[in-house]
């Protein structure tokens, strides 16, 4: 058997792989994506293994990659959508701060369903919002959704939050 050896930061990753090529050697990967690169760079290891997805998002993926499909996908696609929608909703309404907001999406057949809510810290004051949006239409659908908490009272309750946490 040749020598391999193998750098990863995730211990998943790297169980699997010693699984399937007991052989092996399989070393920890520190630092940002760019770090890792340069680790793997400076190294004589014979690859890295890194999420796809994080290289694509930063434009980083090599030309010489390979994808190891046979590592588990842990990917839900239905929940990938809804949590990306719910994140976005929270994003576009906090901007940084700490607030009563509340927000769930969910598959109905081929639609979304989202609720999005924003409470007064003394729970007095709601604006809520309840939308529906095609499985296949929901670019930017979360931004749609605070937008509209945001322009119905939403931005001066936000205000008001970040005043009262300041005190």
């Amino acid at each position: 058997e040749e020598e391999c050896t193998i750098a990863t930061g995730s211990l998943r990753r790297k169980a699997q792989w010693l699984n399937r090529y007991p052989h092996h050697k399989v070393v920890g990967l520190r630092g940002n994506v760019n770090t890792r690169l340069q680790s793997l760079t400076d190294s004589d290891w014979q690859g890295a293994i890194f999420a796809k997805a994080g290289l694509e998002r930063i434009d980083l993926l090599p030309e010489n990659y390979q994808d190891l499909h046979w590592m588990s996908k842990l990917n839900h696609k239905d929940s990938q959508i809804c949590t990306g929608i719910e994140r976005e909703f929270l994003r576009v309404l906090e901007g940084g701060c700490t607030a009563p907001i509340g927000a769930f999406a969910g598959v109905i057949k081929d639609k979304i369903l989202f609720k999005g809510i924003l409470l007064s810290l003394d729970g007095k004051e709601k604006i809520e919002i309840e939308e529906t949006a095609s499985i296949n239409q929901i670019e930017g659908f979360g931004r749609k959704c605070a937008k509209y908490i945001l322009s119905n009272s939403g931005k001066a309750l936000m205000q008001q939050i970040k005043n009262e946490m300041s005190k």
